[in-house]
């Protein structure tokens, strides 16, 4: 299957003759054509309206806009002659060869993507003259564009999504005790990079405080879908170790009376014969 990149990047190089330098703006129905081609490689049915496709091809499945798959068909009376065509790519989201969409594709003009909910709102005809959507067009609806999303972007391992419940708070220390800073918190379903994290305070049983990537901010982990610490340094300082004790003098040993006095005794014999052996020794 071609998706929706894929296509893109086939029209801009105007693969099997796309012609890059039209304003698609008014050509829906070609340009769905011409997505048939891209994605599947060979020629429809060429008609010249939105009109005549939608009268050969069956009735609306559903007019339900957020229940078309990706690359279902959406169709509309538009209070034009010709009627419009828009192409699904799943959950509301709109292809079309219009202008002014919130999503141009570059290099090329008249071509992008819109929400449903901001095509009504930039052309309430979308909501007011919906025939509904198909699988294709053409009898038995022939042609369905072979067109898929693309894969979505891997998570980066260090990022965390909020719970759709809640909000993630910015505090300068991993605490509630330091309360929120003045930037706004992360709402819910919206995401946060972060470098590392350290254990603080804990709330409802979780000590686990991550640290802002780019803000240094502390954002506690429970107010995330992961609160799983794989890919975060933990960067909890290290307590400081406590000094060694300086070792307490030996004690000196106590000299009793009769020690002190034996010893002086001692010394006095001691004289005594270093005199006599002088005296004698003559």
């Amino acid at each position: 299957m071609t998706t929706v990149s894929q296509l893109k990047a086939a029209m801009a190089r105007g693969d099997r003759g796309f012609r890059t330098g039209r304003n698609w703006d008014g050509w829906c129905q070609a340009f769905v054509g011409w997505s048939y081609y891209l994605t599947r490689g060979s020629e429809p049915t060429w008609y010249l309206t939105a009109k005549a496709a939608w009268r050969a091809s069956p009735d609306a499945v559903s007019k339900d806009p957020y229940a078309a798959p990706v690359g279902a068909l959406h169709w509309f009376t538009a209070g034009n002659p010709d009627y419009d065509v828009k192409i699904s790519l799943g959950g509301g989201r709109l292809l079309h060869a219009y202008r002014g969409q919130d999503d141009a594709w570059p290099g090329l003009i008249g071509i992008g993507e819109d929400s449903w909910d901001r095509a009504v709102a930039k052309a309430s005809w979308v909501r007011d003259t919906y025939l509904g959507w198909t699988y294709g067009f053409g009898p038995g609806d022939t042609f369905t564009l072979d067109l898929q999303l693309d894969a979505p972007a891997p998570i980066p391992g260090n990022r965390r999504i909020v719970k759709s419940d809640g909000r993630a708070n910015r505090r300068a220390l991993p605490s509630t005790a330091s309360g929120t800073l003045m930037q706004p918190p992360i709402a819910a379903g919206g995401s946060g990079d972060f470098s590392g994290f350290v254990r603080g305070q804990a709330v409802e049983g979780n000590d686990v405080w991550f640290i802002g990537a780019h803000s240094g901010n502390y954002f506690w982990s429970g107010s995330f879908t992961d609160t799983g610490t794989q890919n975060l340094a933990d960067m909890t300082p290290t307590p400081e170790p406590e000094p060694t004790p300086e070792p307490e003098p030996e004690p000196r040993p106590r000299v009793t009376l009769a020690q002190a006095l034996m010893g002086i005794g001692a010394l006095v014999v001691a004289a005594i014969v270093a005199i006599l052996a002088r005296v004698f020794g003559g």
